[in-house]
Parts: structure tokens; C-alpha cells; sequence
């Protein structure tokens, strides 16, 4: 078990309720494991990580009146799944954030925005995020994530089971799937985060069918 927090204690679990020891941040990272998650955001700090997420312009987290403690790497801060999914294109955009409109043209044209990351911080991101061996802790050997192209996934499911997510990104597309109740009630009484991902990943072979299929690379 692991303490975290200042005047209040803090003990994150994982998902599973089983803590797994020491792992290589790969294992964390594609398994969603909560633990080294909190763990990592108390040894950079909070306020840095914060700052992190303000540059991928969460404007949820720079417009908030809350204040944050460790529990913000597991997702303890409201924001859209307009912003995560934006901020999750940076990943298959060589760390660059995008630049988004809402007018509608014949021809759609993306600027590239700020740099955000690193190349190498980039690839390996990208790298963990589409190995479907090291998900197995969590996932199992399960084929869901299969695609024809390489792309990266993350899921993520609240406590209560009211928010139900998935992001996916090949190198020309980005997806966010949220489902829930807007009321905020449960949506059901055991985890169902592979039915939005189920969709996100069709979505994402509908939109790859007839693109040339291309690796994630370390350089531009």
C-alpha cells in the first residue's frame, strides 16, 4: 500500500484492487495502473503536471477554482472529452498540438500549434500506447485492440462507473468516445470501458480503409 497527500491521506488503488509491485513505467502506462501514476505526478509535482496540462490547453484545469492534490494523474479534475482528445493528438502529431476551427469548409486544413514534447519523448509514448504485449497485465490477450495500421489506445473508467471512455489515434486521426449519463448516475455496476472502445476502433478503421497505412517514427 502506498500513502500519499499532506494534511489528508491519500491511498490510490489500481483498478484491479491488487497492488503489483515495482514495474517498468511501459507496464504502468499501458495498463492504466494507478498507483506509479500518483506516484510519479508526487515526485514531479502536482503544480508542474498542472502546468503541463494548462500547456495542452486544458482550459477546464486553468479555469478551475479547485484545488488539486496527487489524485489529478488519475483523473480527479473535470475536463471535456473535446480537450483530451485533442491533447491525445499530440501523440501522432511529432508532440505538436493542433489547431482546431469550427467552420465548415470544403477542404479541412490543420495548423500544426506548439511543440509540446519532445521527439523521443513522443515516439515512446506512441510506442507503449500501440504494444499490445505490454497491455496484458490489465487487458489480457485480448485481439480489441487489433487494427490493420498502427495506432496508440487509452480507456478509462471513474469510480462510480458513470464516465466510460476511449481514445485511439492512428497517424492521420484522432478519436475520442465518452459514454455516461449526463445526470451522472452509474451507468452500470461493473466496468464497461471496452464499449467505447470497441467504437473508437471502428471508427478508426472506417477512417483508415483507404489510407496508406504508416509506422509511428522517432524522428519528423
Amino acid at each position: 500500500i502506498s500513502n500519499f497527500g499532506g494534511e489528508e491521506v491519500y491511498i490510490p488503488k489500481n483498478f484491479n484492487n491488487r497492488y503489483n509491485g515495482p514495474v517498468r513505467l511501459r507496464v504502468a502506462l499501458a495498463n492504466s495502473l494507478n498507483i506509479p501514476a500518483v506516484h510519479m505526478v508526487t515526485r514531479v509535482g502536482v503544480q508542474n503536471f498542472i502546468d503541463s496540462l494548462i500547456a495542452l490547453d486544458f482550459e477546464s484545469i486553468k479555469n478551475s477554482k479547485r484545488g488539486f492534490g496527487s489524485g489529478i494523474a488519475i483523473g480527479n479534475a473535470e475536463v471535456s472529452l473535446y480537450e483530451l482528445t485533442r491533447a491525445f493528438s499530440v501523440f501522432v502529431r511529432n508532440g505538436k498540438k493542433i489547431t482546431l476551427t469550427h467552420s465548415k469548409k470544403d477542404k479541412r486544413e490543420f495548423a500544426d500549434g506548439k511543440k509540446i514534447f519532445s521527439d523521443y519523448t513522443n515516439f515512446i509514448i506512441s510506442d507503449i500506447l500501440s504494444d499490445q504485449k505490454s497491455r496484458t497485465l490489465g487487458f489480457g490477450n485480448t485481439t480489441i485492440f487489433d487494427t490493420p495500421f498502427q495506432a496508440i489506445f487509452k480507456t478509462g473508467t471513474s469510480n462510480q462507473f458513470n464516465n466510460l471512455w476511449a481514445l485511439g489515434a492512428s497517424r492521420d486521426f484522432t478519436v475520442g468516445v465518452w459514454m455516461g449519463n449526463f445526470s451522472g448516475k452509474t451507468v452500470i455496476g461493473a466496468s464497461g470501458s471496452s464499449i467505447p472502445l470497441l467504437l473508437c476502433v471502428d471508427i478508426l478503421k472506417t477512417l483508415n480503409k483507404d489510407k496508406k497505412i504508416m509506422r509511428f517514427s522517432q524522428h519528423k
